[in-house]
């Protein structure tokens, strides 16, 4: 991140909201540091476990709540660190690879507090118009279907 140019906050040690802005956000995305990061949440079982128990915290909270349809369990994730792999930006290896698994964890342990919500699942970014089935040992099918629109966000 340090080739961004941005300030850092000493009391966090992060960058300041000011300074990020400074950059269309979209770019960050193609950092190695950001990539390495979604490529942990991929392939370390730490932060998979972390990841389910939240989204299982989450289906307990709102279970038996009328007005939650569903839950999208992770919103435009990112392909992984491409850097040390560019097949990982190619349409179906990161959704095969790396999400499905991490979906079907959650899945499951979605389905032990909560059997009545939608979940929506939604493949990597440059994974355009594909559709995967999780493979689960339920009579609930959830349905990942990925029809990615570049789009921006105004700051």
């Amino acid at each position: 991140m340090k080739d961004y140019n941005l300030t850092i906050d000493p009391a966090t040690g992060y960058p300041t909201v000011e300074s990020c802005k400074q950059n269309v956000f979209g770019l960050y995305y193609a950092s190695p540091d950001v990539a390495s990061a979604f490529q942990s949440l991929y392939t370390d079982p730490d932060l998979q476990q972390a990841f389910t128990e939240y989204w299982a915290t989450v289906a307990k909270t709102v279970a038996g709540n009328p007005y939650v349809v569903g839950m999208d369990m992770f919103n435009e994730p990112f392909a992984g660190n491409f850097w040390r792999d560019l097949t990982r930006i190619l349409p179906g290896h990161g959704d095969k690879n790396y999400l499905q698994p991490l979906y079907q964890q959650v899945h499951q342990a979605v389905r032990q507090v909560d059997d009545t919500r939608i979940l929506f699942f939604e493949c990597k970014r440059f994974a355009r118009y594909r559709t995967y089935r999780c493979q689960t040992q339920t009579n609930l099918l959830c349905w990942i279907i990925c029809s990615s629109q570049p789009h921006l966000y105004p700051m």
